[in-house]
């Protein structure tokens, strides 16, 4: 019975996503230039220091030498809830080499407040660097599930994505690969 509640809350995640993305103006084309993709501001909730002020654009966390791995989540999602302890795992083991930023897009998606998305944050004492979107880029990221994870090579190029929950193993495993990807020459 509780397998049974749990798989019905996802799948009503999973509807509302898929609703929102349908009802986004734009979307996103395979025209959409990634620097303009990247143009999106960030209100941190915690993690300034590491993003370098309290409102950024995301153009200048990605592509600045470092992998980075961009966690869209909502605080009212349980998918996002049960992977996010994994994600702190990896960002204790690997702060030194990549930036590992949760993207709160749950307002857009109704699936939680910026409170909520504080609530969930302190709630697994989760520390990675994590902020909330000022505007809906559900279709501009082409977020089609809870919780969507793209992976950014030092250079900015995006070289891998994932919809769903990712295993602390899984996540390990694509941040292997992202350290040992070549980055691109201008």
């Amino acid at each position: 019975m509780i397998r049974l509640g749990a798989a019905a809350v996802v799948v009503v995640a999973l509807v509302i996503v898929a609703g929102a993305v349908l009802s986004t103006q734009g979307g996103t084309s395979d025209s959409t230039k990634q620097g303009d993709r990247l143009g999106v501001t960030l209100v941190a909730y915690q993690g300034n220091d590491l993003l370098g002020g309290q409102r950024v654009d995301l153009g200048t966390v990605v592509g600045q030498g470092k992998p980075v791995i961009l966690n869209f989540f909502a605080g009212l999602c349980p998918p996002c809830r049960l992977e996010m302890p994994g994600f702190e795992r990896a960002w204790e083991r690997h702060r030194d080499e990549i930036v590992l930023l949760g993207a709160d897009i749950g307002p857009f998606l109704s699936l939680g407040s910026h409170d909520d998305a504080k609530r969930l944050l302190t709630d697994l004492g989760i520390t990675y660097p994590a902020a909330y979107v000022e505007e809906n880029v559900v279709g501009r990221f082409n977020v089609v599930g809870m919780p969507t994870t793209i992976f950014y090579a030092g250079d900015g190029r995006e070289v891998g994505r994932s919809t769903g929950v990712l295993t602390e193993e899984q996540l390990e495993n694509a941040i292997s690969q992202l350290l040992a990807a070549p980055v691109a020459s201008p």
